[in-house]
């Protein structure tokens, strides 16, 4: 090795789906915790997730032996998306890396609309795999870790022979929960909204460069256009909806996110008679066309009650539309830490979310609800005390405390310790 090889550690980033809460992730590491040229990316863009999850290690493989040629690393940090096992035989000169994997979520429960036996094994499989090699494991919530752990056995079974048993124990004995980083929102002036800056935002733009140009030299250029589109003007939401209650919904366009429960209690605020409220749909669909809720929904709403209908590619015009809102709600199937929910939260809004999944550890209880029917009678009650109500019960509830603890400097000192 030469002597910059002996002298600069570095820490290898692998990022198979670099979209969302993964690329949150990731630019908080390399804005916020590792120096820069202390940190190596190997990215590929969010599309495809069920091949990335399949194949990215046979391409990232690639790129990493390239870039072994003139550096030694000193930790490898992956999501759980990326095969890591597959990784490690394909890349020797890995051997002796320390090996971190944060998982955002796990296939062991991830729910799918296909009989249990049809379920895809080999994910769920990668990722026991994958928890198997790394040297630590992290998790973004308790309830994350928990589904995991416990499910490794009853995921094995559907194996017809050879099952191997306490697996969980020693990937246990490596893990440990390290919330996802939620970046604090300014107040909305003069239609503009600004992430607070971090103590190295002079030198963001020079990051993001040497970021893109590490993904340049992966992808073909087509992929490219997915990072690389300039943002678009977007107007809010008219005027006329400001004293109505805004009710936001900012999730995945897919089933697992459970949008007909979402609609069906707006269905039953409407038929009550209720018409103090209109709708913020924010999010994307990514695995093929969103569920017909959504298309159904739209016809037999108002135009008067939709403030906002689709996906909001500009970052910025998201935040606001965040700002502008009262009320978040989920009724998601499955949801392993909420990144959407703690933003919208974060910018103002009140939540709503179901008493399961991992929202019990970040929501107060009163924001929690046990049924649909409950869903539609808090929703009622707020749209009868209209938008001051929702923004009285968000600055009166405990949230600051819960939301200061997933501020990105409360967690700096827990991620710089992964690289010590």
């Amino acid at each position: 090795p030469n002597a910059s090889m002996s002298t600069q550690p570095l820490v290898l980033i692998i990022e198979p789906f670099y979209g969302g809460s993964h690329r949150q992730l990731i630019d908080y590491l390399t804005g916020e915790i590792l120096p820069p040229g202390c940190w190596h990316l190997v990215a590929m863009t969010a599309k495809k997730w069920h091949w990335r999850a399949r194949c990215s290690a046979l391409h990232v493989a690639q790129q990493v032996a390239e870039a072994a040629k003139d550096k030694q690393f000193s930790h490898l940090f992956c999501s759980s998306v990326l095969s890591l096992a597959e990784l490690v035989g394909l890349c020797p000169c890995l051997a002796a890396t320390k090996k971190l994997v944060y998982f955002h979520e796990n296939q062991l429960v991830y729910p799918v609309r296909k009989m249990r036996g049809e379920r895809d094994f080999q994910y769920g499989y990668n990722q026991i795999l994958t928890a198997l090699a790394a040297d630590l494991v992290l998790f973004n919530s308790r309830h994350n870790m928990d589904t995991f752990l416990h499910g490794i056995d009853s995921f094995l079974n559907a194996m017809p022979d050879y099952r191997t048993r306490g697996l969980g124990a020693g990937i246990a004995a490596k893990s440990q929960i390290l919330y996802l980083p939620i970046v604090p929102l300014a107040s909305l002036a003069d239609g503009q909204l600004e992430p607070k800056r971090s103590r190295i935002s002079a030198q963001k733009q020079d990051l993001d460069t040497q970021k893109q140009r590490s993904i340049q030299q992966q992808q073909q250029p087509q992929d490219l256009e997915a990072l690389q589109q300039p943002p678009s003007d977007t107007e809010l939401y008219p005027h006329s909806f400001n004293n109505r209650l805004l009710i936001l919904w900012p999730h995945r366009w897919e089933h697992d996110k459970n949008p007909d429960s979402f609609f069906t209690a707006i269905f039953a605020l409407a038929d009550s008679g209720e018409t103090n409220f209109a709708l913020c749909i924010l999010g994307q669909s990514f695995a093929g066309p969103p569920p017909p809720a959504f298309e159904a929904a739209k016809k037999r709403l108002p135009s008067d009650q939709i403030a906002h209908w689709g996906y909001l590619e500009n970052r910025q015009a998201y935040l606001a539309c965040l700002s502008a809102c009262h009320v978040v709600v989920s009724t998601a199937e499955h949801e392993f830490f909420g990144l959407a929910m703690l933003e919208a939260t974060s910018a103002g809004c009140y939540p709503l979310a179901p008493r399961r999944l991992a929202y019990p550890e970040l929501f107060p209880s009163d924001c929690l609800y046990n049924t649909d029917t409950q869903l539609v009678k808090r929703l009622r009650w707020l749209c009868r005390g209209g938008p001051g109500l929702a923004r009285r019960l968000r600055a009166e509830g405990d949230f600051q405390t819960r939301l200061d603890r997933l501020k990105p400097e409360a967690l700096r000192d827990s991620y710089a310790q992964l690289f010590a």
